[in-house]
């Protein structure tokens, strides 16, 4: 309840007042006149309402392209909500991930160590097979970027760039519910999942196999917990790659929601990754890719045993159908060491709190060893920070660089 009240407070501060006239001449015929009921529940529906709790949801959709190229689309939503479950602020964001045949040059691609594939050359312009090296993987991923990042370069057609119509979106979602937002979805959207009367700023779909923002919320519903007030709040996301020892290629994306106070110092942060493996992982929770067309080493989780055979969609669909985050696996990710992933990740978040960007910085250059672990202990926490497996600092870092 404190921060509730706190959170009002912020909001009213932030506007300037509490419901005070917005200029000169209404402060006068206000204060002529002494509010009647109408008028002060008119003033009182006026005010933004503030932000009791807050939520993250990932989605994930799976789609081919007329000529074929596969892709995995992951949902980011970061959703905050009134008292009345009314969106009060959103920040939405997707991360496109395509097979090496993709001929769109900010688009990210991934592949895995050792597989023969089809290999669009972004400089050629010329589609040959070739097998992937190590070194090709680490150049894959040095250049993903979220749509966002992507920014002009995704060349979106229709109303305008893919975040400029996302911020017409959340400029509409805001003040509705998720009964509203699901009736909308029913009823309001046509079968490519676009809006059937005009959203000022988009047309973009919502829902379909490129993304699914609507599911996203509603996740982000179900996962809320209290809202914390801040200052500042922003959200950074990267990206590493890595081969195990049995030769399986791991991609995985950290990614971060910061909360700052005005001396810039962290009072809330939320971190997780996704980890994606090709099929050749023995992990059942780990969530795998594969591109329909390829011939590739398939674990079978039933027989336990590897063979080689050709992805087909069915196979693509049944893969993104289960994934999950590392927060979202559990206990069935099988951490070893302090505690579950999740359990040493809240450990990590609550270590960060109160630190500013400056000194982690200075602690990730002196604090951490080799493999990016604690070289003096944190309670709770000793994977790492910061190696192949996720740099979960760098996306913290990048969060609050860019917090507004």
């Amino acid at each position: 309840m404190k921060r509730k009240i706190f959170a009002v407070l912020l909001s009213c501060l932030l506007l300037g007042s509490c419901g005070a006239p917005s200029s000169t001449s209404e402060a006068s015929s206000q204060a002529d006149a002494a509010p009647t009921a109408e008028s002060s529940a008119s003033s009182e529906a006026a005010e933004p309402a503030a932000a009791a709790t807050e939520g993250v949801g990932v989605t994930y959709t799976f789609r081919q392209n007329a000529t074929g190229t596969s892709f995995y689309n992951v949902t980011f939503a970061f959703v905050q909500f009134d008292d009345d479950g009314k969106i009060t602020d959103s920040y939405i964001d997707v991360l496109e991930l395509a097979d090496p045949t993709v001929t769109m040059a900010s688009c990210p691609r991934y592949a895995a160590v050792g597989d023969t594939v089809d290999w669009y050359d972004l400089e050629t312009q010329e589609t040959t097979q070739v097998e992937v090296t190590p070194e090709m993987a680490q150049e894959l991923v040095s250049s993903w970027r979220t749509k966002r990042e992507r920014g002009d370069e995704y060349g979106m057609a229709g109303a305008g760039e893919w975040y400029e119509q996302m911020d017409a979106y959340q400029a509409f979602f805001q003040g509705k519910t998720v009964e509203e937002l699901k009736e909308w979805e029913a009823t309001g959207l046509d079968e490519n999942g676009k809006p059937v009367d005009a959203v000022s700023g988009a047309t973009m779909s919502v829902n379909d196999a490129h993304s699914d923002i609507l599911g996203a919320i509603y996740k982000a519903w179900d996962n809320r917990s209290d809202y914390i007030a801040c200052e500042k709040e922003g959200y950074g996301f990267t990206y590493t790659v890595r081969q195990n020892a049995a030769g399986t290629t791991f991609y995985n994306v950290a990614f971060s929601r910061v909360k700052l106070d005005e001396a810039g110092k962290i009072v809330d942060n939320y971190e997780d990754v996704l980890e994606l493996a090709d099929p050749t992982v023995t992990m059942a929770s780990c969530p795998r890719y594969a591109a329909v067309g390829d011939t590739v080493d398939w674990y079978d989780l039933e027989t336990q045993e590897t063979t080689q055979v050709e992805v087909t969609p069915e196979m693509a669909q049944e893969l993104v159908s289960s994934w999950r985050t590392k927060r979202e696996r559990g206990d069935e990710y099988g951490m070893a060491g302090a505690g579950e992933w999740y359990e040493q990740m809240d450990a990590y978040q609550a270590f960060f709190n109160g630190k500013t960007a400056e000194e982690l910085t200075q602690w990730e250059a002196t604090g951490l060893d080799e493999n990016g672990k604690p070289v003096d202990a944190v309670s709770g926490a000793t994977m790492s920070i910061n190696d192949a497996h996720s740099d979960i600092l760098g996306a913290l870092l990048k969060a609050m660089d860019a917090a507004v």
